[in-house]
């Protein structure tokens, strides 16, 4: 779908995959979305550096399932 990305999202995705990322996905909407980038644990610093001054929000993936994580 054409209408699913534009010319500055393309621009974002393969400068992360220049920079090392393995892949990337478009999340959010509206001005308040982002790029989730998959990148290797030995090529984060790398990845970093290349990529430029950007708000990096580190995250783990985790293999239990889903799990309460906040209980109120």
């Amino acid at each position: 779908n054409p209408l699913a990305t534009s010319p500055v999202l393309d621009s974002w995705y393969q400068r992360g995959i220049q920079s090392g990322a393995i892949g990337g996905k478009v999340l959010g909407a509206g001005g308040g979305g982002f790029i989730l980038f998959w990148i290797r644990k030995d090529g984060r610093q790398e990845f970093l550096r290349k990529f430029g001054n950007t708000t990096v929000v580190p995250f783990e993936m985790c293999h239990t399932g889903s799990t309460i994580i906040y209980r109120d």
